[in-house]
């Protein structure tokens, strides 16, 4: 299975766009806040994806009102057989450091953390607070709106397997 991972386009829809189109095999895509209006704007010409679009410290509730969309600020999937605890990371103090989300991860049993926030592309394994034999990938796709390089994530999850790598999209 094919997830690509997007945060913090901050207005700017077209890099959504280009990464979206270069990846047509994809079958999700996780959006991990501000941005969640254009994201949900955005998706909605790509009807075959299974989507989850979270909102952010930055996203208006009244322009997702609008749009009928209620985003919430953290969610846990699964794909693959592997599950996925996904947020924008303000609620969790990301930019402070990752021991809450951690924590939370090892509450609802999650193999990665889907985070962004930070603006930050991050790819790294973790220890588990309740387990530290078990490791947990920290995923922050980084910042695909203006002014950031325009990465997002892109994560594999084959035969209980997760590969985890950031792609770079057409700035408009």
């Amino acid at each position: 299975m094919k997830i690509l991972v997007f945060s913090d386009s901050h207005g700017s829809s077209h890099p959504l766009r280009t990464a979206l189109d270069a990846h047509r095999d994809a079958e999700a895509v996780v959006f991990l806040g501000d941005g969640a209006a254009e994201a949900w704007d955005v998706l909605a010409d790509y009807p075959h994806l299974s989507r989850c679009i979270l909102s952010g410290n930055c996203d208006s509730r009244l322009a997702l009102a609008a749009r009928g969309a209620d985003c919430a600020e953290e969610c846990v999937l699964d794909f693959g057989g592997k599950r996925f605890l996904c947020l924008h990371g303000h609620t969790r103090g990301v930019k402070m450091g990752m021991d809450r989300v951690l924590y939370r991860a090892s509450e609802v049993q999650a193999d990665v953390i889907l985070f962004g926030h930070t603006h930050i592309p991050t790819s790294e394994y973790a220890p588990d607070p309740a387990c530290p034999a078990r490791r947990i990938l920290l995923f922050n796709p980084g910042s695909v709106g203006r002014g950031y390089g325009n990465p997002y994530g892109v994560i594999h999850v084959v035969n209980g397997a997760i590969s985890a790598g950031h792609g770079k999209a057409a700035p408009h």
